[in-house]
């Protein structure tokens, strides 16, 4: 037979709160409120195909309380190879799992943010990740090296 939880055990457990966290709280608390990676030349010799040589990803921390549940808003640049301007976008991001799931502004497509170890894992949704700068740039979800970034806390400088 198996034993039964003690009635003030089972009340303890039904008068817990629920355990959720904001985006803010689960990767971007309390610092650093971005992450970067600045892909350097060996990097790219070594993936011919990726066009993304910079990726920093900045939250919007400053009117949102913490303790928040609402989306987190999230600033996005990109520079690629040949291109002087970088491209720029914004994604609302709402928890899902141990991440954030985000979609970009202007049905520009969307990408997912997990940890990875001390880094931030950025994988472009199944519908693409595209930014516009003086043109179009768009990250294709099933082709190329420009699916997955890892990226760094706090080297937005």
């Amino acid at each position: 037979m198996r034993p039964l939880l003690s009635l003030p055990l089972w009340l303890a457990v039904l008068a817990s709160p629920a355990v959720s966290q904001s985006g803010v709280e689960l990767l971007f608390n309390p610092d650093p409120p971005c992450f970067s990676r600045n892909y350097d030349a060996a990097h790219l010799d070594s993936h011919p195909h990726q066009q993304v040589t910079m990726m920093v990803v900045t939250a919007d921390t400053e009117d949102m309380a913490l303790d928040s549940t609402d989306d987190l808003l999230l600033l996005v640049d990109v520079m690629v190879r040949g291109v002087a301007t970088p491209y720029s976008g914004v994604a609302y991001c709402s928890v899902a799992g141990d991440g954030l799931d985000c979609f970009m502004e202007g049905d520009a497509g969307g990408f997912s943010l997990t940890p990875d170890g001390k880094r931030l894992r950025l994988a472009v949704g199944s519908n693409g990740l595209s930014f516009e700068a003086d043109d179009f740039l768009t990250l294709e979800p099933d082709k190329g090296d420009d699916r997955v970034f890892l990226l760094d806390a706090g080297k937005c400088g």
